[in-house]
């Protein structure tokens, strides 16, 4: 899944200044756009895009909470060109299947309607692999995605034992993320 990025036009109102994301099938995206990360349209070609990949215009989400989206997204874009040893050791840059992987997985964020969170960071890990991290006071919980395909969830409390399962497939990524939002501390 790739995502489109929506700017307003410069002489909007602050609130429809918000960025609107819309998420593309692979299969949709024209060659010439098929890499990953955002791609950045202004509003007046908003209706031609949703009709061009003939996309109902009620999968265009648009919500001012989205900022982080697009600021993970193009943090995640970078990690393809980390050299071997970035973390100062032999660590292996993040692979493009783990970081496609991490891109939809933070389009599955997004669009998932009954989940706030938001994570804290995203980094690479040394395996060549992307983890997404939620953060919060002692808690810490993870979605490692490995350059080998599989996909590790952790959630972890300082003095407590770390919770380590794998994933396979949407409906447990899913899981696990309603189980990391449950889990977060609140305010």
């Amino acid at each position: 899944m790739y995502w489109i990025e929506f700017l307003q036009s410069q002489g909007a109102t602050a609130r429809a200044n918000a960025p609107a994301f819309v998420g593309i099938p692979v299969d949709k995206v024209p060659p010439t756009n098929a890499t990953s990360g955002l791609v950045r349209l202004e509003r007046q070609y908003w209706s031609a895009v949703v009709e061009q990949w003939e996309l109902p215009l009620a999968e265009l989400i648009e919500r001012e909470d989205f900022s982080w989206l697009g600021r993970f997204q193009r943090e995640l874009s970078k990690f393809a060109s980390l050299p071997v040893g970035w973390n100062s050791y032999d660590a292996q840059p993040p692979g493009r299947n783990s970081i496609d992987a991490a891109h939809s997985f933070l389009g599955l964020l997004a669009g998932m309607p009954d989940v706030t969170m938001v994570p804290s960071r995203i980094a690479p890990i040394a395996d060549g692999g992307v983890a997404v991290s939620f953060l919060k006071n002692d808690f810490r919980a993870c979605i490692d995605y490995l350059e080998s395909g599989e996909v590790v969830a952790v959630i972890a409390r300082r003095g407590s034992e770390s919770v380590v399962w794998d994933i396979e497939g949407r409906e447990e990524l899913e899981e696990a993320v309603r189980r990391i939002a449950s889990a977060l501390p609140k305010d």
